[in-house]
């Protein structure tokens, strides 16, 4: 069954990034800041069911005998080991850093999804499980680049989503490549009025599923190819040419979880020759 779609958009000229929320009309108090709502049907699956594991308790004794075995020798966690696909390997220092101590780079004004800078993170929110997508952009417009953010799920379920938007030309377009609560990952362009499915929702154990989970996520656009990554592991490449250039953001979809939130810790890009 087709929709229609209604984007409503107006621009935050005096900030460094914009607001994409939802059709009605803003107040006046609003009138700085950038709308749209994207409303889409997508797949839902069951919620997967929360593991809690209790935490080990070790009980140290006043004295031992003389006796006694020794201790046993703490187990050292090795650091992991980037995967060799991981893209920080060889890029070296990015070209925009932004672990969100500030939100210099972001309008934290207006409508959804309402943001805000707590504790070194830019944390997006929906309160209503709607299924919109719902975006802010950053200024800066690139063209090849590979960008990677860190974000860390709270309370979530199925296909609640979150992600990266890239090459967006104006307030109504872009690709948007995202990730699901339950492990699933997708690259769709939005037209501003309907998505194209380049990549539909696809499981990789790459990602970590489930609330509370820390996953980054890369996109490498050079020229019509887009490289997709979970944890500097290669997940797909997708060649496309509809949107050569663009400002860059982040989004917050809800499709389960009512008050839904999403804590973004580090965005970063490098520029690509």
């Amino acid at each position: 069954m087709s929709r229609t779609f209604l984007v409503t958009c107006a621009c935050a000229l005096a900030a460094l990034a914009c607001t994409l929320a939802g059709t009605p009309t803003p107040p006046t108090s609003q009138v700085e800041t950038e709308v749209a709502k994207l409303l889409t049907q997508h797949p839902t699956s069951s919620p997967m069911e929360a593991v809690t594991l209790a935490p080990a308790t070790v009980v140290l004794p006043s004295s031992l005998p003389p006796t006694a075995a020794p201790t046993a020798t703490p187990t050292l966690v090795p650091t992991p080991t980037p995967p060799a696909t991981d893209p920080r390997i060889n890029l070296g220092t990015p070209d925009w850093h932004d672990t969100f101590d500030t939100g210099q780079n972001w309008y934290l004004e207006g409508g959804n999804p309402q943001a805000e800078i707590r504790d070194g993170k830019l944390i997006f929110s929906v309160a209503e499980a709607d299924k919109g997508d719902w975006w802010r952009l950053a200024a800066p417009r690139l063209v090849n680049f590979y960008i990677e953010a860190t974000a860390m799920t709270t309370a979530c379920s199925g296909a609640d989503r979150y992600g990266l938007v890239v090459r967006a030309p104006d307030l109504k377009r872009g690709y948007l490549f995202g990730f699901t609560c339950d492990g699933r990952y997708s690259l769709r362009a939005w037209d501003g009025s309907e998505f194209t499915k380049l990549k539909d929702w696809t499981a990789n154990s790459a990602l970590l599923a489930g609330p509370n989970q820390t996953n980054r996520l890369g996109l490498m656009a050079d020229g019509s190819r887009l490289s997709l990554y979970a944890n500097g592991v290669f997940l797909d490449e997708i060649h496309d040419d509809r949107f050569g250039e663009g400002r860059f953001g982040l989004f917050i979809a809800s499709s389960v979880t009512p008050n839904y939130a999403i804590q973004f810790d580090v965005l970063d890009y490098w520029k690509l020759p």
